[in-house]
């Protein structure tokens, strides 16, 4: 009757935390403390974790992260 789950249902994986805007509803609560702090995985990194993500029978995953207008 129950099920064993091998992996988490889901994974959030932020890509870029850079970002000009400041959104009421942002989880980023830091990016005023510290907007020195810049993360940016590149693309064949991100591409990799979500090829990890999958390998892991991970049933959702979110890939995210901040303005995508400012890498224009």
């Amino acid at each position: 009757m129950y099920k064993t789950l091998d992996a988490p249902l889901s994974a959030h994986v932020e890509i870029d935390t850079n970002c000009n805007q400041r959104c009421r509803n942002c989880y980023n609560f830091w990016r005023e403390d510290q907007p020195h702090l810049s993360i940016k995985l590149s693309g064949s990194l991100a591409l990799r974790i979500a090829n990890q993500l999958h390998a892991a029978g991970i049933f959702h995953a979110i890939l995210t992260g901040g303005e995508p207008l400012i890498r224009v």
